[in-house]
């Protein structure tokens, strides 16, 4: 860590969407506890102890008020998994600057999913098992579809684990363009995003879930969310691991400005995001069928439930020296410009749908 770095302040952020939680997330937490404790999900004493204390109740019930209790039980342990998953091989990890053995383990992970048997067909560890564990589980709730879904999600996700890694490796930096595109997956919001529908206990249509309109509003939560998370886990990952990955970092590089610049220019960026969401998930909602209008809602909840549950979490505290993050959100956007983002890989997501014009993709500046 840098002991000069400049103490971040995290303004409140706009967020029209309403709060909600499933009235069992306590549970749904002891449960996922009581899961990594039985299987062994964890590296030592201190890591045990950022799992118990991550929330993973809280954050899957605030995704999913709706949600089945039993699909949630399910949902809380992937999101356990994922959380020491990251801490354990990829970020802080073992392998966080080492792709070329994150890529063997990634892979084995990858086939556990997409097979589950033989048990120990690559000796486990205690994450191989749990993933084999979470996809056995998913075999009494999801429809192979579902199931083959969250595998194609599951799959990117590794994949750009190990893309951050071989940055890591280099001690490189991507530009911004090449960050977004693959940060709609490193922040496992793709991968969690494949089983909502499970969640709430029904199934959207393949043709529903591949329309480019629902395709983009899936892609825009992911993004919105990481960017959030990047917001409110700065002091803690600069106090910590001092990794460089975050959208901060690459506006502070790029346009040489300060930290506080680029908190501004980051909450202008996630605002526009959002009211492109907002605009576009009403003309969905409009017409979607209700197992549509679920996963929707658990889009919103995600959006939402995440800057509930990150505000207090300790995933985002750096609990030996923290800040205070806002309490309440800003009344309206800080940036309401309408038009899509100078980031090519993602201006798509401003084209006009109901016409099938795209809009073309403006150059970065």
């Amino acid at each position: 860590m840098d002991e000069d770095y400049e103490l971040i302040q995290v303004p409140a952020v706009w967020c029209p969407i309403p709060e909600g939680i499933h009235p069992q997330w306590r549970a749904l937490h002891a449960d996922a506890v009581e899961w990594m404790d039985r299987l062994g999900i964890y590296r030592d004493d201190d890591h045990r102890a950022r799992n118990a204390a991550s929330g993973a109740g809280e954050l899957a019930a605030r995704v999913a008020p709706g949600g089945t209790e039993d699909a949630l039980r399910v949902y809380t342990r992937f999101l356990m998994w994922l959380f020491s998953f990251d801490d354990g091989y990829c970020s802080e990890g073992m392998f966080g600057g080492r792709p070329q053995d994150l890529a063997v383990v990634t892979a084995r992970m990858l086939r556990v999913a997409e097979t589950p048997a033989p048990d120990r067909m690559f000796d486990d560890d205690p994450w191989t098992s749990g993933l084999r564990d979470i996809r056995l589980s998913l075999d009494s709730l999801a429809s192979p579809a579902q199931i083959s879904r969250w595998v194609m999600a599951l799959r990117m996700y590794l994949f750009s684990q190990v893309w951050e890694a071989s940055h890591r490796s280099r001690g490189s930096i991507p530009d911004l363009n090449d960050y977004v595109a693959m940060r709609i997956f490193s922040g496992s919001l793709d991968v969690c995003a494949s089983l909502l529908d499970v969640v709430h206990g029904c199934e959207a249509g393949v043709d529903e879930l591949c329309r480019p309109e629902v395709r983009a509003l899936t892609e825009m939560m992911s993004l919105l969310v990481s960017i959030d998370n990047d917001l409110m886990s700065y002091h803690k990952e600069i106090n910590r691991s001092g990794d460089p990955q975050r959208v901060l970092d690459l506006l502070m590089r790029r346009d040489g400005c300060t930290l506080d610049e680029a908190v501004r220019r980051t909450v202008g960026l996630r605002d526009r995001i959002l009211l492109r969401y907002l605009t576009l998930r009403d003309e969905v909602a409009a017409a979607a069928g209700p197992s549509l209008r679920r996963y929707l809602a658990g889009l919103d909840g995600w959006i939402r439930g995440n800057l509930d549950w990150g505000r207090t979490c300790a995933r985002y505290l750096h609990l030996d020296n923290p800040i205070s993050l806002p309490t309440h959100f800003a009344e309206t956007p800080s940036d309401g410009t309408a038009g899509p983002l100078p980031i090519p890989t993602v201006s798509w997501w401003w084209q006009d749908f109901r016409s099938g014009s795209r809009c073309p993709a403006p150059a970065l500046s």
